[in-house]
């Protein structure tokens, strides 16, 4: 479960303005990881389509204190004016106008936390915004869990609670979500290293009952202490319709005599659990890497979709480089398998595939493509056949590799940013061709929108709003 980051941190202040006419009010809020609890990563829009992608333009950007490896956020609703909502490596939660990036709060969750890993960590959770009471849930490497009054930042009363005592050893990197008064909180480990005890991390979900203000449940994903497990896809759990939980979890720590055994007992698995946590059904993956690079778990968040005449659905990324499609109903056989990523451990496979359900074409980022003398790297897409057996290859597109976030489509252009290239893409979601692209920092934030524009975040701290001209 290694998950090593350089952090740049950097000084606030305006990088760049001019802002789109009439300002970004927005279609509708963005208001977790994903934009959604099935972790589609897809979203309507009438001003961002193929015909308009090629005059994106930055509306606005700004420089905050940190890195940024979290979704950026955005609501309309319940505020004054519209907010972009962005958390920071350096422990801070920033509210930016979203008509042009002016700083309307920032709330710091204190000092950046020291770890066993190198250098210090702040947060790269994606926070939670809850409409209905005017709140963001955040937390950072603290292990304290805040709620934030969404219009000023202020603590609410009774908060924060302890989620994470070990600090040096256990993050929360994925994003929070809501649903019937509870909140879930994936915690694993920075990297692969051990205390100064020599005990590796605890890997777990925690429901939190926001009500009560205290953990109600906690699924360990290998059961006792300090025998590692957990959950690092930055998306967190996906939660279905009935609201159970879907969660891929990490490799355990678990010896039998001298063999190491990273798949015990729900370690490198796909698990269905009930909303308060209980296994409903758990299902490790097939071991089918290329060489045995070891610490082959999910790097990603499971994805639950049902295209039209199929079952309902969920797909997740291995770093064994293999995407996964199961049915819901049956986690011990995949419906479809395909070696899509890389394997080295040194560039693992992270973004959940991206799901439109308009063109019906599931989205990987980070893909291998090509004839084995001559591999690319880069975007490729597939559909569903007719009978829901397989999914059919529908293109690829050559743009490089390295760890990616997940793709955002929208309006049918499919966004993806390519950390190694440096390089922010869009492209027809029905063809791959490449409608518009441009340079810039580093990113390995996922790409949110408000169906008027695009909020892109990267390593350098910066997040930028793009629009198409009007």
């Amino acid at each position: 479960m290694v998950r090593s980051i350089a952090l740049v941190v950097v000084t606030a202040g305006t990088v760049a303005l001019s802002l789109a006419r009439g300002g970004l009010s927005g279609s509708y809020d963005w208001t977790s990881y994903s934009g959604g609890d099935t972790m589609a990563n897809s979203a309507r829009s009438t001003l961002i389509t193929p015909a308009t992608a090629r005059t994106l333009h930055p509306a606005w950007s700004r420089k905050l204190d940190g890195a940024v490896f979290s979704s950026p956020l955005y609501l309309r609703t319940g505020v004054r004016k519209p907010l972009v909502l962005v958390a920071t490596m350096s422990n801070s939660l920033y509210a930016l106008s979203a008509a042009n990036g002016a700083v309307i709060w920032r709330r710091s969750l204190g000092a950046p936390q020291p770890t066993v890993c190198k250098g210090s960590y702040g947060i790269a959770s994606t926070p939670y915004v809850d409409r209905a009471t005017g709140r963001v849930y955040v937390i950072g490497a603290r292990g304290l869990l805040w709620a934030l009054d969404v219009r000023t930042g202020k603590p609410i009363s009774g908060w924060p609670v302890r989620i994470v005592s070990r600090t040096t050893v256990e993050f929360a990197w994925s994003g929070l979500r809501l649903r019937d008064g509870l909140l879930y909180v994936n915690v694993a480990s920075y990297c692969d290293v051990p205390d100064a005890r020599n005990r590796p991390a605890d890997g777990y979900t925690d429901a939190v009952d926001v009500k009560k203000r205290k953990i109600v449940a906690r699924f360990d994903v290998v059961p006792g202490p300090a025998n590692m497990g957990g959950a690092w896809g930055y998306g967190g759990v996906s939660i279905d319709r009935d609201g159970s939980v879907y969660l891929a979890t990490g490799n355990a720590a678990i010896f039998r005599g001298d063999k190491l055994i990273e798949n015990a007992p729900h370690g490198e698995s796909i698990v269905h659990l009930t909303r308060r946590l209980r296994v409903l059904a758990a299902a490790p993956a097939p071991d089918k890497a290329k060489d045995n690079i070891g610490d082959e778990d999910y790097g990603s968040s499971p994805l639950l979709f049902q295209p039209r005449g199929c079952p309902p659905l969920v797909a997740a990324n291995s770093k064994n480089g293999y995407t996964y499609v199961w049915k819901r109903s049956d986690l011990a056989h995949p419906l479809w398998s395909a070696s899509l990523g890389p394997t080295s451990a040194n560039e693992p496979f992270l973004g959940e595939p991206s799901w439109d359900a308009a063109t019906r074409v599931l989205v990987v980022t980070e893909s291998t493509f090509g004839p084995p003398n001559d591999l690319h790297r880069g975007v490729s897409a597939f559909r569903p056949d007719g009978a829901c057996t397989t999914f059919a290859h529908r293109w690829d597109t050559n743009v490089g590799g390295g760890a990616q976030p997940p793709a955002l489509i929208v309006g049918g252009v499919v966004l993806s940013a390519v950390a190694t290239q440096q390089m922010l893409y869009a492209f027809d979601v029905r063809t791959g061709s490449i409608l518009w692209q441009r340079k810039i920092n580093a990113s390995q934030a996922p790409i949110a929108t408000n169906g008027e524009a695009v909020f892109v975040a990267d390593t350098n701290g910066v997040v930028t709003a793009y629009a198409p001209r009007r």
